[in-house]
């Protein structure tokens, strides 16, 4: 009997560390999604004005993006302006136990085509 509750009580340690493992990646990717989003948005913001405006530079949008994604704990990996979209990559590192994985997101923001 002992050994049955031993086996046992290891089988039920092994399924909560893989349901915190999963419940983990899940919030992470929840985030950094949230993150993407909004770095894709503060982008655009400036790049649809730039269709209109003479901007400083085209690499003003991803900067602005940049800035908005550090400052939510994570990091712009990839984003380029085409017309007056942005487009982003994010990612944010997560520790898993005994291991850390990257997740990360992608996000388009700009104007509709139809305006």
């Amino acid at each position: 009997m002992t050994i049955w509750f031993a086996g046992f009580s290891a089988a039920l340690v092994v399924v909560a560390l893989l349901i915190s493992s999963v419940t983990a990646v899940w919030s992470a990717k929840t985030h950094v999604q949230a993150v993407a989003d909004m770095a894709a948005l503060a982008g655009a913001d400036i790049s649809s004005v730039a269709v209109f405006e003479a901007a400083p530079t085209r690499s003003l949008p991803c900067a602005q993006a940049e800035e908005v994604a550090k400052r939510n704990g994570a990091v712009l990996s990839e984003c380029w302006v085409t017309d007056a979209d942005t487009r982003v990559v994010v990612q944010r590192p997560v520790s898993l136990f005994v291991f850390t994985t990257a997740v990360s997101a992608r996000a388009r923001a700009g104007p509709s085509p139809n305006w």
